[in-house]
């Protein structure tokens, strides 16, 4: 894929009633990374009441358990976010979370590496985990980037481009599990997903 020369948009989600990590996000990728995002307000589901319908699985007595009302919120923050970045026509753009932190010299590294990514991709996970060390997890397709073959955990830096953006609008329903369990079991499924090798952000 040729390189552009501009970074794509960042997008980051910040919740306004947490002003001190607000404050230590903004210094971060404003004054240490030199990025200008949009800022999207995320929705605190434990203070405005928010509860999941749909149960996330069944207790032993056959009583429905449910995520609690702060997935929620997340969940509905990252999709709103996702949606203010479909309105203002973007084509690619990163979408962050208020706690992500960015390798050094981020836009460098991305941006040398950009001319590996793969031409069909359509989601990239800068962050991730799994939840174990077992081998065969991901194949390098190039020195930059990996296809996985189990797709693993976090949603704190995404590279999205528009048409994956639209799928996961569309698709991630209902709200009855953790945002990045969606992802990896409703979403990434039927997209081009990649990581990025080695993570770009913690």
């Amino acid at each position: 894929m040729k390189k552009t020369k501009e970074l794509p948009p960042v997008y980051c989600i910040v919740y306004d009633e947490e002003r001190k990590r607000r404050e230590s996000c903004v210094q971060h990728l404003e004054q240490e990374q030199g990025l200008k995002p949009r800022y999207v307000s995320g929705i605190q589901g434990e203070t405005i009441g928010l509860r999941a319908t749909n149960p996330y699985q069944d207790d032993e007595f056959g009583a429905g358990q449910y995520i609690h009302n702060t997935v929620v919120g997340h969940f509905l923050s990252y999709r709103s976010a996702l949606a203010a970045a479909l309105a203002e026509g973007h084509e690619k753009f990163f979408m962050l979370e208020d706690t992500v932190r960015l390798i050094d010299n981020f836009q460098k590294v991305w941006q040398d590496s950009e001319e590996n990514l793969p031409a069909d991709t359509d989601v990239v996970q800068l962050q991730y985990y799994y939840t174990d060390d077992k081998d065969g997890r991901y194949e390098k397709v190039n020195d930059s980037f990996a296809r996985c073959y189990r797709y693993p955990f976090q949603t704190g830096a995404i590279y999205w481009t528009r048409d994956a953006a639209r799928k996961a609008v569309a698709m991630l329903r209902p709200v009855d599990r953790p945002l990045d369990v969606m992802l990896l079991q409703r979403i990434y499924p039927f997209l081009n997903h990649y990581i990025t090798v080695p993570r770009l952000a913690k």
